[in-house]
């Protein structure tokens, strides 16, 4: 699977690979989207497990390109999901510019997934394996 350069910023690139390319719809921003996400963090060379929703059972839904982001998603998971379709699996490599930058961030557990806790640190890089389940346009 050939892999492509998405975003390129001062030097800066988030790549990705299609594990599989799916045939439903793109998401447009407002779009209600469904996805499975396994995201790591890269510290000192070594993948560090940060969210899993296939292991859960409990996918993310969210408004896509609203903000702030949620239970592990970053602007490169964003930008990554851009020119994906439903029933798509992509592979993403985020510089940490694109992720959680100088501060990090910490996964608070919630009532729905209580053992979602974990921390990324500052300037990690990070990788995420996306599934995109769903796109659909939400209530009104």
């Amino acid at each position: 699977v050939a892999q492509r350069t998405l975003e390129k910023v001062g030097g800066t690139t988030i790549t990705y690979s299609d594990e599989k390319i799916g045939g439903g719809a793109r998401p447009q921003q407002g779009d209600l989207v469904v996805l499975n996400m396994k995201g790591y963090a890269i510290v000192d060379g070594e993948k560090q497990l940060f969210v899993d929703t296939s292991d859960t059972g409990k996918p993310i839904v969210l408004v896509y390109k609203s903000r702030p982001f949620t239970a592990g998603n970053s602007l490169g998971v964003e930008l990554a999901l851009e020119d994906m379709r439903a029933g798509g699996r992509r592979h993403v490599n985020v510089p940490s510019q694109y992720g959680f930058g100088e501060k990090g961030t910490s996964l608070k557990p919630s009532r729905h997934v209580p053992d979602k806790a974990s921390v990324v640190p500052p300037n990690a890089d990070l990788e995420y394996d996306v599934e995109l389940l769903r796109v659909s346009i939400p209530p009104s």
